[in-house]
């Protein structure tokens, strides 16, 4: 997902995923390419697609998220 470079942003993307239980199991922020949007790639703990889903719309109308999210599952 893409977000705004301001403070408290990573803040209100991890309590989101933790409202909904879904726990962070790797996070990467890429050095942005444009200061205003920051580009983060994160993985989570295997947890079921609807719960994923769920929290991945509430991401989506947060103020600091710039562009919604984009799932790609990841098989064993």
């Amino acid at each position: 997902l893409r977000v705004a470079d301001k403070a408290g942003t990573i803040a209100r993307v991890t309590d989101t995923l933790a409202k909904h239980l879904v726990s962070i199991e790797s996070f990467l922020q890429k050095t942005p390419e444009d200061a205003a949007r920051v580009p983060i790639v994160l993985t989570t703990q295997a947890t079921n697609e609807k719960t994923l889903r769920e929290a991945l719309d509430e991401l989506s109308r947060l103020h600091v998220v710039i562009e919604p999210p984009i799932l790609m599952p990841l098989e064993d």
